[in-house]
């Protein structure tokens, strides 16, 4: 996944990833007469199960490959190197935990309230590790069944049980109650086509129960970038590097509305590379 760069997050995030220098979140902002980008995000529901099965492919593969690389592309984390650093991934997630309360306590939201906790895209368990340690339940999903392998076998060492999986094959396996507390998702919807992080965003709202809220981060604007489904279905399927997509921020708000939800707080943030062109903004949201 994309490396941040380390202003925003409070510690230990990713504090020290390779960077070349420092700035605060506010020079990251794009010009304000910046043009829109053209982003579709309808799509049957064959061609979106061909957008999950694409991305199933690409992490299943790099979940055998690299998967601690293919969670924070940095160097330090790939399999020749990772004997040095594996403590330095794993602490990482203590990071994205506190900026996440930290999100809830300016809205005044009471973490102590929420008590069934769903991570979408658990990755590795970097997070979910620590998502256990503060929450009486957590759901852990990801697309790829060798990431959840590794999650699992993470936290059965850390003595954490309180932990449901599943692996996301389809997007009804997202269907459910309202029996979601709140929705945890950084770094992980934007390696999926918009429609794909259209319809993810569409059923999680929805499964949160009243007063419930969803804390989850999306890149919403590039300047170089444009999303045509039928284009996209007959020439990016093929397509194994990691890739990187972008839902423009009325669309959210527009799924945020249909689902019944407010918006608490909006920042822009720093889990884009390049930032004279991308825009990223982590989301509160709360169900009324």
């Amino acid at each position: 996944m994309t490396e941040p760069t380390p202003t925003a997050q409070p510690a230990p995030s990713i504090a020290d990833v390779e960077v070349e220098e420092s700035r605060p979140v506010a020079s990251l902002v794009l010009p304000l007469n910046t043009p829109p980008i053209h982003v579709e995000t309808d799509v049957d529901a064959a061609g979106l199960g061909a957008l999950l099965a694409h991305t199933e492919r690409t992490w299943t593969r790099l979940g055998d490959e690299e998967p601690h690389w293919s969670v924070i592309s940095a160097e330090r984390f790939k399999q020749s190197q990772l004997d040095d650093h594996r403590a330095e991934f794993y602490a990482s997630g203590q990071g994205d935990l506190e900026t996440f309360l930290a999100f809830l306590a300016r809205n005044e939201v009471d973490a102590g309230a929420l008590h069934r906790v769903l991570e979408f895209g658990c990755g590795i368990g970097r997070v979910t590790r620590f998502l256990a340690e503060r929450f009486e339940q957590v759901v852990a999903c990801d697309i790829s069944p060798s990431h959840l392998k590794e999650a699992e076998l993470y936290l059965q060492d850390r003595k954490l049980r309180n932990v449901e999986w599943l692996r996301v094959r389809a997007i009804t396996d997202l269907d459910g109650p309202a029996d979601l507390d709140a929705v945890f998702s950084v770094i992980v919807l934007q390696h999926n086509p918009p429609p794909t992080i259209a319809a993810v965003l569409e059923k999680l709202l929805r499964r949160l129960r009243p007063g419930g809220v969803a804390y989850f981060q999306v890149p919403t604007h590039a300047v170089d970038y444009r999303f045509r489904v039928d284009d996209y279905l007959k020439h990016g399927l093929q397509s194994s590097h990691v890739e990187m997509h972008y839902l423009p921020q009325r669309h959210i708000f527009q799924i945020a509305r249909r689902a019944g939800c407010e918006v608490l707080e909006v920042r822009e943030d720093d889990w884009v590379g390049r930032r004279e062109v991308e825009l990223s903004n982590t989301f509160l949201l709360r169900k009324g």
